[in-house]
């Protein structure tokens, strides 16, 4: 055999593995997302792009905020829906915390929600905002104690003690 032929060989090989390997692990080739139906739909879909496109404009990318700011403005601007919002809706939730910067704060680092702030005394906020000061990215670990702190908040939010 010469060398294009081992090559051809071993590229079937290599195929022949791959169908395999996916067969055998129950993988799909390309993973489907389907869609909830109980979630309610937006009716008008032109209005919710433009109002989602605008909100994370103004909120300076993709977040819970400026999902939630969208939300707002396609309620404001008369876009309905159709269906009933889920009972556990995490945008609802995460409204009925108040999430917020720390009261009373100047600078715009550490986001949790109102009661967490509220539980934290002023040594573990302190703490929890040095470790979010001057790094980038969206999620930067909590200390332990404001992570408690939101966790409760949270859980109270939904209503679970």
């Amino acid at each position: 055999m010469n060398s294009k032929s081992l090559w051809l060989i071993s590229i079937i090989g290599l195929a022949f593995a791959s169908v395999i390997f996916r067969t055998c692990k129950k993988i799909p080739a390309k993973a489907t997302v389907k869609k909830n139906p109980a979630i309610s739909k937006k009716k008008n879909e032109k209005l919710w792009d433009k109002v989602k496109k605008e909100a994370v404009q103004k909120m300076g990318g993709h977040s819970a905020r400026a999902m939630q700011y969208a939300v707002k403005l396609y309620k404001d601007r008369g876009g309905k829906y159709l269906g009933k919002k889920r009972s556990d809706n995490d945008l609802a939730t995460w409204t009925k915390a108040k999430w917020q910067y720390a009261p009373g704060s100047k600078t715009k680092d550490r986001y949790l929600p109102l009661e967490a702030w509220r539980k934290l005394n002023a040594s573990q906020e302190k703490a929890t905002r040095a470790k979010k000061k001057g790094k980038l990215g969206e999620w930067i670990p909590n200390t332990k104690k404001a992570k408690e702190a939101a966790k409760k908040a949270m859980k109270k939010a939904k209503g679970k003690k």
